[in-house]
């Protein structure tokens, strides 16, 4: 607070949103720009803890903000129906991803990639029973997980669904992530929300096929580099999983069309948008 009030700067634009900062930015006359990366909370309450106040902060700070960068029109579409603040007063930049260039040496075989969390929302347990007769056709298939360990919750479904010795789970670093992308049959994103959804970018940067959630910001950060199903269709999941499974070729094109549209989302492109923001102000 004491640098907010005494320092020399132009902007402000805090990475996250505890309003602590607002008396002394707004004593200076200093504009504020605000970054939204999703509505994950608003459109989910159910997941809120009650001591949690994130949500009175966010919208606390979406109104005071000078100009509020959305990462995806998706999201700055949720700002604009739920908060119902004016669209002109907010900015599209989508991510830009630095791809790692190291990866590790190749820690399993035949699998399918799956990426963080996996509560709600993110629609892994719909999912995985959804596919679950693929695991039963082919003995040799299994799904990798990152993200937290399975819950007690999560090993019951597994055996119960006969798949315990299929899932596997991995605390990986930058480099192994790197190595579970180049090496996955494909990357799968089953979730009913993102804000934008970074592992998306990730895979197309290690060339991993992207099987996708027709849902959300998906179609928008994705394009034509996925194959996507509809999240609440458990044949719809099967089958597109089936898909390409079933098709190396089909694999190949969307690695190609991956690769392309990796390229859209580039950190100079987000600092450039970024800039032209500050500009406005």
């Amino acid at each position: 607070e004491r640098a907010i009030r005494h320092n020399s700067y132009d902007i402000f634009h805090p990475t996250y949103y505890n309003p602590y900062f607002l008396k002394a930015v707004k004593e200076r006359e200093k504009p504020i720009v605000l970054t939204i990366h999703d509505m994950t909370f608003e459109r989910y309450p159910q997941n809120v803890l009650f001591y949690d106040h994130t949500v009175a902060h966010k919208r606390k700070l979406i109104a005071e903000a000078d100009h509020i960068i959305a990462v995806s029109e998706n999201t700055r579409r949720d700002i604009v129906e739920i908060l119902g603040t004016d669209p002109s007063k907010i900015s599209v930049v989508h991510h830009g991803y630095i791809p790692v260039t190291t990866a590790a040496p190749k820690l399993f075989d035949h699998y399918i990639l799956y990426v963080g969390e996996r509560k709600g929302y993110k629609n892994f347990l719909p999912w995985l029973s959804a596919i679950c007769p693929a695991l039963h056709l082919d003995t040799a298939l299994k799904v990798v997980c990152t993200g937290a360990p399975f819950t007690e919750q999560e090993t019951k479904l597994f055996s119960q669904w006969g798949v315990s010795d299929r899932l596997i789970h991995i605390s990986a670093n930058d480099a192994q992530m790197a190595s579970l992308y180049r090496n996955a049959i494909c990357f799968v994103f089953p979730s009913h929300y993102e804000g934008f959804g970074i592992p998306i970018l990730e895979a197309f940067a290690n060339r991993c096929p992207v099987c996708l959630s027709n849902a959300s910001c998906f179609p928008e950060v994705a394009g034509d580099a996925a194959l996507y199903f509809d999240p609440n269709d458990s044949n719809s999941m099967y089958s597109a999983l089936k898909e390409l499974l079933d098709s190396p070729a089909l694999r190949m094109e969307m690695c190609t069309k991956g690769t392309e549209r990796g390229k859209e989302f580039s950190i100079e492109r987000m600092v450039e948008q970024t800039c032209n923001v500050y500009r406005k102000l």
